[in-house]
């Protein structure tokens, strides 16, 4: 009887002692009568008792485990939301915008006031991944990941120069004066 009692309340916490306490008394219950050695057991029953260090010390584990989960879940949230906003809210300006007009009304769903929906919608146009410019601009990027460093310096020399040609010359100045590193892809 005492291992079946032990063996019960080694798999339960602390914090349960008057629930293991029922549940060891049940099984004891059931077990009873109990014929051992000669000895017939009619009845058994427990109490048990735990003492305050102990039980404050489970208390304290528990709420360390509840905290540490607490902390995984916010920090899985975290990684989910951010996963979420790359893939799909920082794709194009214009879906970040909305959404940054919608996550600061407090409303549901609502647009903020004053916010011109016809302006979001030409944004969500001009950046969707068949729009003309989007399309030359992933071209250009793909010719210049197989440029060298020299041929990207003379491409920008040639940029440079068509801008000033068209009338462009602030432009001009905006590019940089060399392209030291390849753009994202394969290096030169």
């Amino acid at each position: 009887m005492r291992l079946v009692a032990q063996g019960m309340a080694k798999q339960r916490s602390v914090l349960r002692a008057e629930a293991t306490e029922q549940d060891i008394n049940y099984e004891l219950r059931r077990r009873t009568p109990w014929l051992t050695e000669g000895i017939e057991i009619l009845r058994a029953q427990v109490s048990l008792h735990v003492d305050d260090h102990t039980r404050s010390s489970a208390e304290r584990m528990a709420q360390l485990r509840r905290e540490t989960a607490l902390e995984d879940i916010a920090r899985q949230q975290t990684a989910a939301r951010l996963r979420f906003m790359q893939d799909e809210i920082l794709r194009t300006p214009a879906t970040a915008r909305l959404y940054l007009a919608l996550e600061q009304n407090a409303q549901h769903g609502a647009l903020p006031p004053g916010t011109d929906i016809n302006e979001i919608v030409r944004d969500a146009q001009q950046w969707h991944p068949q729009a003309q410019w989007v399309v030359i601009a992933q071209l250009l990027h793909t010719f210049l990941t197989n440029l060298s460093a020299e041929d990207r310096g003379d491409l920008l020399r040639t940029v440079r120069g068509m801008f000033e040609e068209y009338g462009e010359k602030e432009l001009a100045e905006q590019l940089p004066v060399a392209l030291h590193e390849a753009p994202q892809g394969r290096p030169a």
